[in-house]
């Protein structure tokens, strides 16, 4: 048992003995091969420091890569901006133009055409400032030049911004001057249209009963009440206005042509009336001629006168006689004085001398 345990105990040391030899051998041979491996690769490795700068290195090339790349697409956005603005303010450029050449007639109109003449100095300040600022002046920019695209945009930006406000102004002093030129004519028209009623009121006035038929002149009073009401309407316009007056005019005609026709046919009347009363004082002139006429020759023979068919007693004293011609003065028969014999103007005979002067 003893010598057995002895020889257990000496084979163990023996195998602990192998394993611390075995051991050894991996440990040398480990460190024969990482010199090995050291003596071939040659490679300096980098150092903490080293690293740490390389980082950097990188990391800056990288944030310039991306602030040029960022400054690039800013700078391009801004042209497209820049030539937006550069668009708006042609196009602004345009209407004020437009505006221009709308106010510079008016700005020649003459003064007694407008209500007020102050419009016309304002609209011509405002055309002249106008005038001063027509035109885009296009920048001359770089498009690499970040900057030089952002001072363009504004430049175009502020003349746009000019161009609108000066429009608006002058927009503003044509509508004054547009308005002042209607207050004047509807002033003028109703002033028209008054003068008009009032020839109308008058020629009412004269014609009473001197035309052929009333009508017209019913017709004359409703179109001065419609001028009238028109007058007395704050809304009515200036067309409107102007056109009442040929209404006037043509109820004014139609009763002067109701005048003439009365005066005319009065006229005929009274020279019908003429003719008619002279004929009739010519027909009973004639019948006086016929019925009454005045002896002219009286003839006496011996004892008796005759006259007209009646012969007068003769004389005693025989022979001829004539009597005289009677006179128109004294409205009968004039020549016989004294108690001589002759015939009286109521043809009885009167016995007696005759004596004639």
């Amino acid at each position: 048992m003893e010598e057995h345990a002895a020889t257990t105990q000496v084979n163990e040391g023996t195998a602990s003995h192998a394993a611390t030899t075995q051991v050894n051998e991996s440990t040398a041979s480990h460190e024969a091969t990482t010199a090995q491996e050291q003596t071939t690769d040659t490679t300096p490795v980098p150092s903490a420091q080293g690293k740490c700068t390389l980082i950097i290195a990188i990391s800056i090339i990288i944030a310039l890569l991306a602030a040029v790349g960022v400054y690039a697409g800013v700078t391009v956005h801004e042209n497209h901006a820049r030539e937006s603005a550069y668009s708006q303010a042609q196009k602004v450029d345009k209407q004020l133009v437009k505006s221009v050449n709308t106010a510079t007639p008016l700005a020649k109109l003459d003064k007694r055409k407008v209500a007020d003449a102050k419009v016309l100095t304002e609209l011509q300040r405002a055309l002249d400032d106008a005038k001063a600022n027509l035109g885009v002046s296009q920048q001359d920019v770089n498009q690499a030049l970040l900057w030089q695209a952002l001072s363009a945009k504004q430049a175009y930006a502020q003349d746009a911004d000019t161009a609108s406000q000066l429009r608006d102004k002058l927009d503003k002093a044509i509508k004054k001057v547009n308005a002042s030129v209607e207050a004047k004519q509807l002033a003028d028209a109703k002033q028209a249209l008054t003068d008009r009623v009032n020839a109308a009121q008058q020629s009412l006035t004269d014609s009473d009963g001197k035309v052929a038929d009333n009508a017209t002149r019913d017709q004359l009073q409703a179109a001065i009440d419609n001028a009238n009401k028109l007058l007395a309407n704050k809304q009515a316009t200036v067309k409107q206005l102007q056109e009442e007056p040929a209404k006037l005019d043509n109820a004014i005609n139609t009763v002067n042509q109701s005048v003439e026709a009365k005066r005319q046919a009065d006229e005929e009347a009274a020279r019908k009336a003429a003719e008619e009363e002279a004929a009739r004082q010519a027909a009973a002139a004639a019948q006086a001629q016929q019925t009454y006429s005045t002896p002219r020759n009286y003839s006496y023979n011996g004892g008796g006168y005759s006259r007209g068919g009646y012969t007068a007693p003769r004389n005693s004293g025989g022979g001829n006689y004539s009597a005289p011609q009677p006179q128109s003065s004294g409205g009968g028969f004039g020549g016989f004085i004294g108690g001589g014999e002759g015939v009286k103007p109521d043809g009885s005979w009167q016995p007696g001398h005759v004596i004639h002067h």
